[in-house]
């Protein structure tokens, strides 16, 4: 439901309305400024209470999904990660790197991720993947889709889906355990 488009606001409200609609429940619980709100709502500063006036967090917006491969720790002799959804794939790599895109409200994403070690420089090396999600906000993980570590392979794959609503940062990391 739209904030409404005229009279007053309150910070409570625009909070409110940005967790309905999928925005940020990532925001944690006693951020009410306005700096904080604004930027889960994916507004520039300098921000006023007046760009909220109309304003809704409901569906058919987009949402900016970020991305970054980090491997840690050790030679890969192969890597690989993929973002898909809806039939169209946004990321396919096998290097590191980092990049953005925009999806509809509520898609689904699949989230694949394979690492392959070296072992001629790491003999019998453990490995493992993690799939870590962020509010583009915090530096704090709010969940790790999928972690799998594999002590007895040189080969490791992980995957999940995610229900996209809300921008997101996506980290993919490989290393050796």
């Amino acid at each position: 439901m739209a904030l409404p488009s005229s009279g007053p606001l309150s910070m409570s409200q625009i909070r409110a309305e940005l967790v309905n609609g999928g925005i940020g429940e990532n925001i944690p619980a006693t951020a009410y400024g306005l700096r904080a709100l604004s930027a889960a709502a994916g507004k520039s500063t300098p921000d006023g209470m007046d760009e909220f006036l109309g304003y809704s967090a409901g569906g058919g917006t987009t949402r900016t999904i970020n991305w970054s491969i980090i491997v840690r720790r050790g030679s890969w002799a192969s890597t690989y990660f993929e973002i898909s959804g809806g039939g169209n794939l946004y990321v396919s790599t096998g290097n590191s790197g980092s990049g953005s895109f925009t999806v509809p409200n509520l898609s689904t994403l699949d989230l694949y991720a394979y690492g392959g070690l070296d072992s001629t420089a790491f003999g019998t090396s453990n490995a493992s993947v993690f799939i870590n999600l962020y509010n583009p906000l915090s530096s704090i993980p709010y969940d790790t889709i999928t972690s799998k570590e594999n002590c007895n392979n040189l080969v490791v794959e992980a995957n999940s889906q995610l229900i996209v609503n809300q921008n997101v940062n996506i980290e993919f990391i490989v290393q050796t355990c």
